[in-house]
């Protein structure tokens, strides 16, 4: 793959957020077992509804998708919501920063023959700088714990007084990134 014709775009139109739907079903569903309570099994769709109020991103390939993700912005009003804040601890950090600081990046994957190689680090490069556009000073994530030394190595640090453990999403360690920490 040559990485600088990965193109990563932000969702507008229906039929890019129908990959980014279908696109999740294939990877958390088929391949993860995981949402299958909440998945369309016919439409072959995984959409949920913190997806109404955030920025969806589109990765592709020589017009093959191959990533996604989904990013809940303080400066949305509602984007961080009751799960969100529960999830990711963040009622302190609501309480000393302003909203629009902060925000929260779930459902990022790509498919496995991309997992491991500088695709993570070009879109989180690209996001970073899109960050500090938006006036993103603190963000957060998760991780499965096999995940965590790569992301350490790419700046974030887990956080959290507890971890994610549920059925539908698995063992999740919160990570966060000071997006102005060079």
């Amino acid at each position: 793959m040559d990485i600088n014709k990965v193109e990563i775009i932000d969702v507008t139109t229906d039929a890019q957020r129908e990959a980014v739907y279908r696109f999740r079903y294939d990877i958390y569903v088929e391949e993860m077992g995981r949402y299958r309570d909440v998945a369309d099994h016919e439409g072959r769709r995984l959409v949920e509804p913190d997806d109404e109020l955030a920025k969806l991103k589109l990765i592709q390939y020589e017009g093959r998708v191959i990533g996604t993700a989904r990013l809940s912005w303080g400066a949305v009003p509602g984007a961080l919501n009751e799960r969100i804040v529960e999830q990711y601890d963040l009622q302190a950090f609501l309480d000393a920063v302003p909203h629009e600081h902060l925000a929260v990046g779930e459902r990022l994957m790509f498919p496995p023959e991309y997992r491991g190689g500088p695709l993570l680090f070009k879109f989180i490069s690209e996001s970073l700088v899109e960050f500090r556009k938006m006036g993103i000073q603190l963000f957060f994530g998760d991780c499965e714990p096999h995940l965590l030394n790569p992301y350490q190595s790419l700046g974030y640090r887990p956080y959290a007084r507890r971890h994610v453990n549920k059925p539908e999403t698995g063992y999740l360690i919160p990570i966060a990134f000071v997006a102005g920490d060079l």
